[in-house]
């Protein structure tokens, strides 16, 4: 089984290397490296062809600049690959990562692998070493245990990485190009497509939590496509005739969270802030009641009774 694994790559020169290292590495070998160059000004680019220039599995592409989802489809529409993989270029992976993920897929005769992912800080990305020996207990789901799993925030998150997806299942639906947290309503709609899951909690992909990720980004407008994408999420739920409205609602609210509590006091988003705010007060009693939704939802939907104040400070203490 040929694997493609398409690699967005946008001014990361500091990390870009150690991505591509991870995966010409992989004891998997049949593999389609696509690294997308989508308009870098420093040198990533020139790292992508230095490395295409020592193997012959690796395709690099240069565009300009379009953003995470344009460089993804990009990849995405040029894949011959039986399987497609997506790996952010300052993330990295563990050696038996497409080894585990492809034998589960065959195993299980699935349409989507997915494998646990752990968070790792910049220090631990210079230090971390891995060892190829790993515990692989791979159980099989339905997609629509595997979608309310998600939208509950358990098992595994809706990022569209950590995951290896048959072919038609990658093509059939494109990440929406020019907005943000993308993954959220495109990563649902793949597993809408699927019919059964396969997955394995051990920690393969490595997710580097660096300063200028999203989380950390002061707040724009923009900000709400996560609001967006939540409730594209809720109309397919009803639409499909779906058992999963408390989990779509559940995410849904969460999304508002983040969106209340990244917006300050002297901010100018009162709107932005006020029609979440009022999913918040509209949905949190549902959400306390719901034995599927995550304590730490829970508990802020409770402590949303008392005011936005209290709210935005315990959650930002729960970020540290």
């Amino acid at each position: 089984m040929l694997i493609s694994v398409i690699v967005p790559v946008y001014n990361i020169e500091k990390y870009v290397g150690k991505a591509i290292e991870t995966i010409i590495g992989q004891t998997y070998r049949n593999l389609e490296i696509i690294l997308v160059d989508d308009g870098s000004t420093d040198k990533s680019g020139e790292i992508c062809e230095r490395y295409a220039g020592k193997d012959d599995r690796i395709v690099v592409v240069h565009q300009e600049n379009g953003g995470l989802s344009k460089a993804r489809n990009t990849g995405t529409k040029i894949a011959k690959g039986d399987a497609i993989a997506y790996i952010d270029g300052d993330d990295y992976i563990h050696p038996c990562y497409f080894e585990i993920l492809a034998k589960n897929l065959i195993e299980h005769e699935a349409d989507i692998s997915v494998c646990g992912m752990q968070v790792v800080s910049e220090n631990e990305y210079e230090n971390l070493s891995l060892s190829k020996d790993v515990e692989n207990a791979a159980i099989e789901i339905s997609a629509e245990e595997a979608l309310e799993g998600m939208l509950s925030q358990k098992r595994f998150s809706l990022s569209s990485c950590a995951k290896l997806y048959k072919r038609k299942i990658a093509q059939s639906h494109y990440f929406p190009e020019q907005e943000l947290f993308e993954d959220y309503y495109t990563v649902y709609r793949f597993f809408t497509e699927a019919d059964a899951v396969t997955y394995t909690d051990a920690g393969l992909y490595y997710y580097l939590k660096r300063a200028g990720s999203i989380t950390k980004k002061k707040y724009s407008h923009q900000m709400m496509d996560y609001i967006k994408h939540g409730e594209q999420v809720i109309e397919h739920v009803k639409q499909s005739g779906q058992q999963l409205m408390d989990a779509a609602i559940s995410r849904l609210v969460w999304a508002c969270f983040y969106i209340v509590t990244h917006i300050d006091d002297s901010s100018k988003y009162r709107e932005d802030e006020e029609y979440c705010w009022n999913y918040i007060k509209k949905y949190r009693t549902k959400v306390i009641i719901d034995n599927s939704a995550v304590k730490k939802e829970k508990m802020l939907c409770a402590l949303s009774m008392f005011g936005k104040k209290p709210l935005k400070l315990v959650y930002k203490m729960s970020l540290r």
